[in-house]
């Protein structure tokens, strides 16, 4: 249910997966680069059943498993980021939203 509610969101268009450096018993994430709403969709995204089944503990590894899910996304700060937030906010609110 979590997953059809953000795939339908017209915020959740892609997601940034942020530095992550993982530590004994936790991991802490780096939201440098990252815009708020950017933030945001990551936190939504890591509330996922199937992404917190997965337990991931890299950045390459939560990519896969969102890519699984089908949902867009790229590492913060790599070429890849750019070019996904640049297509996501080119295309024209009102087509976003269908």
């Amino acid at each position: 249910m979590l997953l059809e509610s953000f795939k339908a969101s017209s915020d959740a268009g892609y997601v940034i997966v942020p530095g992550i450096e993982s530590h004994t018993g936790y991991i802490s994430y780096n939201y440098a680069g990252m815009t708020p709403a950017e933030a945001s969709a990551w936190k939504n995204v890591i509330t996922i059943p199937e992404v917190r089944r997965a337990r991931p503990t890299t950045g390459e590894d939560y990519m896969r498993v969102l890519q699984q899910l089908g949902i867009r996304c790229a590492e913060a700060g790599t070429e890849a980021c750019h070019v996904l937030r640049a297509e996501y906010h080119s295309t024209p609110l009102y087509r976003r939203i269908k």
